[in-house]
């Protein structure tokens, strides 16, 4: 039977009417467990930089083609080796062997090179992995046996690796490192830390007992039965190092011998280390500062033959006014209003400095190449220039030059300077600008750049009238203590000067200053005197001609600020002891903290900086009669000292302790009145006090941009949104329920 209209429409409402009412019991309950907070959407990940394919796993199992990692088969020690360590565009996140999980990274850790050492035909091994973090480089040890890994320590491990050593006899060779072909053995790029090197590891049959740089003898074991089962070259702020793993024939621990590549292919032995693991060699020249570097890919390069000729590196003419900072590397240091950079070639060889158009040296036959630049400045005023300076007998000396006498006004001719042509690429080749017309009666500095310092072309003198010209005598005068004088001094040490610290970023840049037994009595004597810079690293040192202090006085520069605010008034004569005595610091004696060179910065915040004079030997710190450092035992240098004032009370202290080459930072917070070490974070936010720099304004700068952006990113979502949408659909059903009821 056909239904009628009204029947159809029953039905319909029928329909209806349960349709409504779950869908309104659904919008009650999402209102019900609706949030009170607004919701947001997040923006684009993407967007915010973050490059998820940076880190990788390692997984040794793998028998896959990777390019994110390399296997390096070789044989250290007569052991079968394998060697792995990333790419240099990639950090590790984990390493498995299939699904065990062997490391896994933790904050601030970063992997910088594991072994995988076997037996011949045998499943069994053993497994190295060294890790870098911010307070020293970590050490796992596996062993593999049954199926099962165990960790182990460093005595059973080095155990095993001499039980995994073959029975066959090695030949004895001489390693030239001068050479482009060696066959005797593995030669590899890799990247340590930040440090790019070559890896020279003897291959399978072979033991290195003699090293040599073509006619150049670095080092012979043959008659000592010694060996070097693993040779490492840097390249190092433009600068050539070899480490080498010194051994007796057999053992499997031994010394590490540092050279520096010098002038004409020859070598100078820098340090030696205790007694290491052979494999310690790898992290030698590892910095904590390594960790948190950005991610690059620099090519190595044929290290160990790049100071060999000095005609095959690209020389260039420096200019502080125009620096490429593509070939210069530099390192800035700021105390207050003082700030000091240091310019440093990478891959090139300076043989000129230029202030402009103003020439401030220029290499000889004697002085054959600059090997830093460091500029001094006192709220934004340039004070002085230090240039050092390799002579043809390894030698490095200082050239101090005051500012005043090289400003020029380049729309004068000033006596003395030259036109220094500009470094341009044409035809890709680095080549000279010479459309610079050089001054008349002066040789073209293009020239000089082209040739070899000690070629017969070569211009054999600095100018006549340059600043930098040396005089063997003396000046009477040296300068008072002055924040200004040169920092170098302060963090130099036999071993380790301030351009081999790379590792070297503390916050705080103290200066050295010099004995005031010759200071000038003349009260309106400019704080930059002739004088002559001390340091055991460095001999000799000539200090510069022709600048006295009535004819360059400096004190103009000082309208704005007083020397007092940053100079202690109890530094007298009497307070510096004796050459060569050995001191010890008492934080809470004003007298012994007057003994060193002091800079009070309480007037900006609540530090004083304390550093040793350069006859001083510092190696004991107390408060009273409570020891708080003492390095005599080891051989530790105090360098360089931080107090965190409560007025007249020192609560922190930060030491800088030279050893050998290592810089060691120990950071110390009194409570209770007991002096306890602490982290370096600790320490941060115990002083509560950063220094923000431009790059943390940056960033700030950024973060609130993104906010911002983000904000207006957001969709905020009101409780009462859900509420009005289901009570005006309840409405219009039910108002649609009663016209079809009545009306249809």
């Amino acid at each position: 039977m056909p239904k009628t209209t009204n029947q159809i429409h029953f039905i319909y409402i029928n329909m209806r009417i349960p349709i409504v009412l779950i869908t309104n019991i659904l919008w009650l309950v999402g209102i019900i467990n609706s949030k009170s907070t607004p919701e947001k959407i997040a923006g684009n990940q993407a967007e915010k930089g973050q490059n998820v394919d940076q880190y990788i796993t390692i997984d040794i199992s793998s028998n896959s083609e990777v390019n994110s990692f390399y296997f390096l088969n070789s044989q250290i020690n007569g052991v079968n080796t394998v060697i792995f360590f990333p790419n240099t565009q990639k950090k590790v996140q984990q390493i498995r062997d299939g699904n065990t999980l062997l490391w896994n990274m933790e904050p601030n850790e970063q992997f910088i090179i594991g072994f995988i050492s076997k037996m011949t035909g045998s499943q069994d091994h053993i497994i190295s992995l060294m890790v870098n973090t911010p307070s020293e480089i970590k050490k796992w040890y596996y062993q593999y046996t049954n199926g099962a890994y165990s960790i182990v320590n460093i005595f059973r491990y080095l155990d095993l690796f001499n039980l995994f050593k073959s029975k066959v006899d090695r030949s004895p060779f001489t390693l030239d490192l001068a050479k482009d072909e060696i066959p005797e053995v593995m030669d590899k790029g890799a990247l340590l830390g930040r440090n790019k090197a070559s890896l020279f590891i003897p291959t399978a049959g072979y033991k290195a007992n003699k090293i040599v740089f073509g006619g150049l003898n670095v080092y012979d074991g043959s008659h000592i039965q010694m060996e070097v089962p693993i040779a490492i070259a840097y390249e190092i702020q433009g600068m050539s190092y070899l480490d080498l793993m010194l051994v007796k024939e057999g053992q499997n621990t031994g010394h590490i011998h540092s050279y520096q590549f010098i002038s004409d292919g020859d070598t100078r032995l820098m340090a030696t280390s205790g007694p290491v693991s052979i494999f310690d060699i790898f992290v030698a020249r590892v910095s904590p500062n390594d960790i948190n570097q950005p991610i690059s890919h620099p090519r190595v390069r044929e290290i160990r033959r790049q100071n060999l000729y000095y005609h095959d590196i690209r020389q260039i003419n420096l200019d502080l006014k125009n620096v490429d900072l593509s070939m210069i590397h530099t390192e800035e240091f700021k105390v207050l209003n003082i700030r000091t950079i240091k310019y440093m070639p990478m891959g090139v060889m300076i043989t000129s400095v230029s202030y402009g158009r103003k020439l401030l040296w220029r290499s000889s036959e004697d002085e054959v190449r600059c090997t830093n630049v460091i500029t001094h400045s006192v709220s934004g005023i340039m004070q002085s220039i230090e240039i050092t300076i390799l002579d043809n007998t390894a030698t490095t000396s200082v050239k101090i030059i005051p500012f005043q006498t090289i400003a020029d006004d380049e729309s004068e001719t000033v006596e003395g300077s030259v036109d220094v042509p500009n470094l341009a690429i044409r035809d890709g080749r680095w080549v000279y600008d010479e459309s610079v017309a050089t001054g008349q009666g002066t040789d073209p500095l293009n020239t000089h750049l082209f040739t070899p310092p000690n070629s017969p072309e070569a211009t054999l003198s600095t100018p006549p009238n340059s600043p930098a010209r040396t005089n063997p005598n003396t000046p009477a005068g040296t300068p008072p203590p002055s924040p200004m004088a040169s920092p170098r001094n302060s963090f130099c040490s036999e071993h380790g000067s301030l351009e081999n610290c790379e590792h070297l970023h503390h916050k705080f840049y103290n200066d050295v200053d010099y004995p005031p037994e010759h200071a000038s009595t003349n009260a309106h004597d400019g704080v930059f005197d002739d004088f002559t810079i001390e340091d055991n690293s460095f001999d000799p040192i000539h200090p510069p001609q022709g600048f006295r202090d009535n004819e360059h006085g400096l004190h103009g520069y000082y309208e704005d600020i007083d020397p007092e605010d940053y100079i202690d008034s109890r530094f007298d004569d009497h307070s510096i002891p004796g050459s060569g005595d050995d001191m010890t610091l008492d934080i809470s004696s004003d007298e012994s903290r007057s003994k060193m060179y002091v800079i009070d910065g309480r007037k900006y915040a609540p530090f004083m900086f304390l550093t040793p004079h350069l006859n001083q030997k510092i190696q004991t710190v107390v408060d009273g009669s409570q020891m708080i450092w003492d390095g005599s035992m080891l051989d530790q240098m105090l360098k360089y000292v931080t107090l965190y004032m409560d007025k007249e009370d020192v609560k922190g202290m930060y030491l800088m302790i030279f050893q050998e080459m290592a810089i060691l930072n120990k950071y110390y917070f009194k409570k209770a009145g007991k002096w306890i070490e602490i982290s370096s974070e600790e320490y941060t936010n115990s002083t509560m006090y950063k220094e923000e720099t431009r790059s943390d304004k940056e960033d700030q700068k950024k973060k609130s941009d993104d906010k911002d952006d983000s904000k207006e990113r957001e969709l905020h979502v009101s409780i009462m949104v859900p509420v009005i949408l289901g009570s005006l659909f309840l409405i219009v059903s039910v108002c649609s329920l009663i016209f079809m009821l009545f009306f249809c």
